[in-house]
């Protein structure tokens, strides 16, 4: 079906590094994205709440590598204090 669905907000904490914080939150949000019955091709923009942005170089390559060969969206990058290393939202 058509329409836009917006994934707001998951995150987990992985082993408390933002590099394995990102890639468990990546490969937790495409399960989401399954279940809804849409692919990584469906995802249009990925926004990164992040901490700290020093090493946002580490959650970049972790959301791209949960793409694999396919095509990365873009991705909104935004500092953020929290007590987990970072949250991420889908379009």
């Amino acid at each position: 079906g058509g329409g836009v669905t917006y994934i707001s907000g998951q995150a987990e904490a992985g082993d408390g590094t933002l590099a394995d914080a990102t890639k468990s939150t990546m490969r937790s949000l495409l399960k989401t994205v399954e279940y809804l019955q849409r692919t990584p091709a469906d995802i249009v923009q990925i926004k990164a709440f992040l901490t700290p942005m020093a090493a946002s170089a580490d959650a970049l390559r972790e959301i791209q590598g949960a793409f694999g060969e396919g095509r990365c969206p873009p991705v909104v990058l935004v500092a953020w204090q929290s007590s987990l290393p970072i949250e991420i939202e889908l379009i």
